[in-house]
């Protein structure tokens, strides 16, 4: 292996240390759909989700009744209801339930159900037998969302007489998130002019319905909206650059914040930890041999702290595997050095823009990505190859915006 297939491991390593520690503090939501057959349940699910329920994950069986399936890339857990839908009545589909869940509520957080979908057609009727299940699910505290699917429409205007049960639903006076049914259609038709809506709005109300702290799990789980990823993302790169402020620019911190950054990222877009650092390793020795960025092995001669900045000094704490990181040519990184607090205010700045730029720059990578595919997690050859470019590109700019505005100092 040559000294540029090594020092572009350095960040590939960094973020395959902390995914799996990412990937925990993101955690997993897990969703529970109920509602009669036929009503497009898992239509809806992988409308939003990209999840096959016939392919979803593998699990252990937490009742006779069901078992909570969760997909492998650890963020998103659905709870499989279709033993209930066996049940003989109604009070034996609810006695399911109820063991069902509470069993569920002795097992750890990430086990347990946060959110319950209801789903009904939206052509059909309100029934007491749907008061009675989302009742017996608000016994339990456990957050309904009222989804009404197959909604016709015109355009994604519902007709008439889906605002009508809309209503009727409503005035129930059943305990659902929103007091109202969400309308939805997960499948357009050209010849009845049904459009796909309400799904956008699904997602968000399913979003605030999840407990405190697992909202970040529901936006990495989702295929559905690319922007809610894009602030989830932009949040994760100003979460860095507080760390960089706090907890020092040496070597273990700021190789850390990078491994935590670079894997929340990855986990938001739902790229997996091996694609991830092989495109982040290929990405950075393309760089190196273009001459944009390069990891120095050696510091034996002074190093000056960017272009046209005043003074000297010589690496001191090596910052990843290298004692220095230069872009197109320019030293920018040479360790933490404590001469004077000038000097270090300067780095840290140094180190932050740095961040920004590697964060900025693994995002665009993963977010067009993202948007060239249909919600599966597996990245092929050619979409690894167009990640490799994206982020390079993207990197590549932002250095040559770096420099210049250094050299005009």
């Amino acid at each position: 292996m040559n000294e540029q297939q090594v020092s572009a491991m350095v960040l590939a390593d960094a973020l395959n240390d902390r995914y799996e520690e990412s990937s925990q503090d993101i955690g997993r939501f897990n969703l529970a759909v109920f509602g009669p057959s036929g009503v497009g349940k898992s239509t809806l699910i992988n409308a939003i989700f990209g999840y096959d329920v016939a392919e979803t994950g593998v699990g252990e069986p937490v009742t006779k009744e069901s078992r909570l399936y969760f997909h492998d890339d650890g963020q998103f857990g659905l709870l499989d209801t279709q033993g209930l839908e066996l049940a003989d009545t109604l009070d034996e589909i609810l006695d399911a339930l109820r063991a069902m869940i509470r069993d569920l509520r002795s097992q750890p957080i990430e086990d347990q159900v946060h959110v319950a979908w209801y789903c009904v057609a939206g052509s059909g009727r309100f029934q007491e037998t749907d008061e009675r299940f989302v009742n017996a699910l608000r016994e339990l505290d456990l957050p309904v969302v009222f989804v009404m699917t197959k909604v016709p429409n015109s355009d994604g205007v519902p007709d008439e007489k889906a605002m009508v049960l809309a209503d009727v639903i409503a005035d129930a006076g059943i305990d659902i998130v929103t007091g109202r049914p969400v309308l939805t259609n997960a499948l357009g038709d050209d010849w009845t002019s049904d459009s796909v809506f309400g799904l956008e709005d699904l997602l968000h109300v399913t979003r605030e319905a999840a407990p405190e702290g697992l909202e970040g799990a529901v936006v990495a789980a989702q295929k559905l909206d690319l922007e809610m990823k894009h602030e989830a993302a932009r949040a994760a790169i100003l979460k860095a650059l507080d760390r960089i402020s706090t907890s020092g620019i040496t070597r273990a911190p700021v190789m850390q914040t990078w491994g935590y950054l670079l894997s929340e990222i990855s986990i938001i877009y739902r790229v997996r930890k091996e694609a991830s650092a092989q495109v982040l390793s290929r990405a950075i020795e393309s760089l190196e041999e273009e001459g944009i960025i390069q990891f120095g092995s050696e510091a034996s001669d002074p190093l000056r702290f960017g272009a046209g900045a005043a003074g000297a000094a010589t690496a001191a704490v090596a910052i990843g595997a290298a004692p220095f990181l230069a872009l197109l040519g320019v030293p920018i990184l040479i360790g933490m050095w404590k001469r004077n607090r000038d000097s270090q205010r300067r780095q840290e700045g140094v180190v932050r823009l740095f961040t920004q730029m590697l964060g900025s720059s693994w995002e665009e990578a993963c977010l067009s990505w993202a948007q060239a595919h249909e919600g599966s997690s597996f990245v092929t050859r050619s979409e690894e190859d167009a990640m490799v470019r994206d982020f390079v590109a993207t990197f590549t700019e932002a250095a040559r915006v770096f420099v210049n505005d250094q050299s005009e100092r």
